[in-house]
């Protein structure tokens, strides 16, 4: 069961070059790709919790894997609201029965840390980590529930470099690197494994950092955000396989 962004939900890339693809592909097995553009690990909770998702819940998957970007921290992925529009199976099975779904959980959690006023502040990293936190021992405690059998890995995507970065984050690009220095700290990796979760980076997995052209959609294609090319998943995956023994 894969969760995360648009990294996740294979935003621009060949149907069979998309993280759910290619697993599934390479362990012949059925992955669920829960992957929501915009978001963060709100939608993971959300998704987990709702209702209406239960009839198409996975069955007993053996790992579920949350890819976190650099951009997770950013306060519109906290208040975006989700719409069950993008949810495939395999190879991109479009899913489309339901729409808007309100921010409950995201409401519940900021009136518990007390952040709502730290949201729309990009200088506020980190408030907003401890709301991320927050949510993901949520969304672990909610997945053990679900899943007692099943592990829980959260990859880290190790970015681009500034050098192919758009114009739109050299903009951001002292809030951009303080993403970065929080994602990459020690801190960081070990508050997560506290909580039972096993924390990878692709730059473990392949020795190096996302920071060649081929590693991102083109500019002409893709002048947002630099989501990864289609070539990206075939590197990272076997690495993966191999260290979870999937």
């Amino acid at each position: 069961l894969l969760l995360g962004c648009s990294y996740t939900f294979g935003y621009l890339v060949a149907a069979d070059y998309s993280f759910s693809s290619v697993l599934s592909r390479l362990t012949k097995r059925a992955t669920y790709n829960w992957g929501q553009i915009g978001s963060n690990i709100v939608s993971s909770l959300m998704l987990l919790k709702a209702e209406e998702i239960k009839p198409i819940l996975p069955q007993k998957p053996q790992y579920i894997i949350y890819t976190y970007m650099f951009d997770h921290l950013a306060p519109y992925r906290f208040l975006n609201q989700i719409y069950y529009n993008t949810y495939r199976q395999n190879h991109y099975i479009p899913f489309q029965k339901y729409s808007i779904f309100d921010n409950l959980y995201t409401v519940m959690h900021i009136k518990n840390v007390e952040l709502s006023k730290y949201l729309y502040d990009d200088d506020n990293y980190e408030k907003r980590l401890k709301l991320f936190f927050s949510i993901l021992k949520d969304v672990k405690k909610q997945t053990d529930k679900l899943y007692p059998d099943s592990k829980f890995v959260f990859l880290i995507y190790s970015d681009i470099n500034h050098d192919l970065n758009d114009e739109l984050i050299k903009s951001n690009i002292s809030s951009i690197d303080k993403a970065f220095e929080i994602m990459n700290s020690k801190s960081f990796k070990e508050s997560i494994e506290e909580m039972g979760i096993t924390v990878i980076t692709t730059e473990e997995l392949i020795g190096r950092k996302m920071n060649k052209p081929q590693d991102r959609i083109s500019k002409e294609i893709d002048s947002n955000y630099p989501h990864p090319g289609d070539g990206v998943w075939e590197e990272v995956v076997p690495a993966l396989i191999k260290r979870i023994n999937l």
